[in-house]
């Protein structure tokens, strides 16, 4: 059957190509989740994160109206005459009846949901980005039917494989999962290039979002390509820009028993090309959509600030060398959806909370691709809301995201290359001075700011302020440099970030050992918050735990997301800091704790 679908789709492909007849009927996403949807009646449901409400605008007349979700929206799905959103600061999901613009139910799910997809009539799946985790709940109940632990480190991305069946990505390590929700198989894929340009293993990263293209027994998994060195540290690929590729690979079948430790069928990896029609980089590819009937695909791109279009062989799949189709999308571009005919695609600009609408032209046939009529490319802009920031951090949160700023960067890599969505990936990089950890940037919680009283910053605590930082702007982004200024704008904007939530002892007896830990933590014998002291757990000072110089206190929000730990990424796990540095008295007094001791603190650490 999937090879009948395939050689019919080839076939469809080159009676467009060869013989000129019309076009089939334009097919819209098969269900996946995003920060932007529509419905049948012309209406652009769009998440709106700053005034945590539902935005429904009509994409002709522009009227405007919100439902309010009481806490800040992640992603969205469809279901019947429902849409259903996460809050992953209030471990729920909201189902909103949009005939009569309401809120029906608020169920609690768990730690950071983000993707969420519909499965039938009255089933959704949830990805629990801070369990590595996804469950499957019945609205009209609210009961979680189903827990599956997916083995991802932050699983992010999910789109439905049928009604048994999804795919979901992790947001920064190269690892994809088949979860059969019927017999809980998961399969593993990872998701390693071929060597690279420079010789270094390709590794995928930032896979915000994963698209389903059913008749090809396929899917899309947009990515950036990192060159990883034998020790693991990381590296940009090229010194013209990182590589935008769109993943393409096929799905791997059912296998028996619960989990595969190898991938099932092996990926491909089609490499985009390097620079749009105008040389500009493409960077930071986030979301996919496939047009008029899976013969082109259309790739969003944040960093950019690019929406571009790629035609596919009519025989084969393969994306063509040549995108054909081009438009300037605002900053921030996070979300990408097509209206259910497929007449027009849609774009949440996050940063300047507005829609780029975008007309589908029409396919002519061109070589052994088909492509389309550029000329009939249109760009429609609807605004959803008004930013609630300051204008010095509206001004940054532009340039945190915006690989376009020649004085942020000349290659398109933007500050979320590095610190996703304002925290870490997890990652270590060659720096300037070595070997670094992406730190986190973000700690700002509803209690208090985020991290603007942590200064020095940078890991050797060597600025004073975000305004001397250009030489990370011109070293390590190759930008031009920003002024004192531009830093001031920029660190107004990181100020907000708000720190990942994490998990909560959930019976008595972890929470009596979370509280044992905490008066460990803070025992002066012991004298962990003698350094790690203050809102955010740090002096500000740079201390010499024996891993080499004196390095700043890290701060400890998100303490549990954070890993791995040090400047030099050398403790995997809270065990490794605690067993290696606290009882041997190299970081603080420990070496008296007991193992029943030592398991607390880490208990206690990971509520940080």
């Amino acid at each position: 059957m999937k090879a009948c679908l395939r050689t019919a789709t080839a076939a469809l492909a080159g009676c467009l190509l060869l013989l000129g007849c019309n076009a089939p009927p334009r097919l819209a996403h098969f269900p996946t989740s995003s920060t932007i949807t529509s419905t049948p009646l012309d209406e652009i449901l769009v998440l709106d994160t700053e005034h945590d409400d539902l935005v429904i605008l009509h994409r002709v007349t522009g009227n405007r109206q919100t439902v309010a979700l009481g806490g800040t929206p992640g992603q969205m799905t469809l279901n019947g005459p429902n849409a259903v959103i996460t809050l992953p600061y209030d471990r729920s999901i909201v189902a909103v009846a949009l005939p009569t613009r309401t809120v029906m139910s608020r169920i609690p799910v768990g730690v950071e949901p983000q993707g969420v997809v519909s499965l039938d009539a009255t089933t959704v799946a949830v990805v629990l980005a801070g369990e590595g985790a996804l469950v499957t709940v019945d609205l009209p109940s609210g009961n979680t039917l189903r827990r599956h632990e997916l083995n991802l480190a932050w699983p992010h991305g999910i789109a439905a494989s049928g009604s048994d069946a999804v795919l979901v990505t992790d947001r920064v390590r190269p690892e994809a999962v088949r979860l059969d929700l019927t017999t809980s198989t998961v399969d593993k894929l990872q998701l390693e290039g071929e060597a690279g340009l420079t010789g270094s293993p390709m590794v995928p990263s930032l896979m915000h979002s994963v698209t389903a293209v059913p008749s090809r027994n396929e899917f899309l998994i947009p990515h950036i390509n990192l060159a990883r060195s034998g020790d693991g540290r990381m590296g940009f690929v090229t010194s013209s820009g990182p590589v935008a590729n769109v993943y393409y690979g096929p799905k791997p079948q059912p296998t028996v028993g619960v989990e595969t430790v190898g991938p099932v069928a092996t990926p491909k990896s089609w490499p985009l090309l390097q620079t749009t029609t105008d040389s500009e980089p493409l960077s930071e590819p986030v979301a996919t959509a496939l047009l008029d009937g899976e013969a082109a695909t259309a790739v969003l791109f944040r960093g950019s600030r690019r929406l571009v279009i790629w035609g596919r062989s009519a025989f084969g799949g393969a994306p063509c060398e040549t995108p054909f189709a081009t438009a300037r999308v605002g900053h921030g571009a996070d979300g990408l959806a097509l209206t259910p005919d497929g007449n027009h695609m849609l774009i949440r600009n996050a940063s300047d909370l507005t829609v780029s609408v975008i007309e589908v032209p029409n396919l002519r046939p061109e070589g052994s691709c088909i492509v389309f009529n550029t000329a009939d490319l249109k760009v429609t802009t609807l605004s959803y809301a008004a930013t609630t920031l300051s204008n010095d951090a509206q001004r940054g949160r532009r340039m945190f995201y915006d690989g376009t700023n020649m004085d942020m960067t000349r290659v398109g890599i933007t500050c979320a290359y590095c610190h996703v969505d304002g925290r870490t990936d997890n990652r270590l990089w060659e720096a300037p001075k070595g070997t670094r950890n992406t730190p986190s940037l973000a700690g700002a919680t509803l209690d208090h700011a985020g991290i603007a009283d942590t200064a020095p910053f940078h890991w050797d605590g060597e600025f004073a302020t975000f305004g001397d930082m250009s030489t990370t702007v011109t070293q390590v982004m190759v930008g031009d440099g920003i002024n004192g200024e531009e830093g001031r704008q920029l660190f107004a904007f990181i100020d907000t970030l708000r720190k990942p939530d994490h998990v909560m002892p959930n019976d008595d007896e972890t929470a009596a050992q979370v509280a044992r830990g905490k008066e460990i933590f803070h025992d002066p014998a012991v004298g962990c918050a003698a350094c790690h002291a203050g809102a955010h757990g740090t002096d500000n000072l740079n201390h010499d735990v024996g891993t080499g110089p004196q390095f700043q206190t890290p701060v400890l929000d998100g303490l549990s997301r954070t890993a791995p730990y040090l400047h030099d990424g050398s403790m995997e796990t809270l065990d490794d800091v605690v067993t290696r540095l606290v009882i041997t008295n190299k970081m603080g007094q420990g070496s008296h704790l007991s193992r029943a001791d030592q398991l607390a603190l880490i208990a206690y650490l990971r509520t940080l």
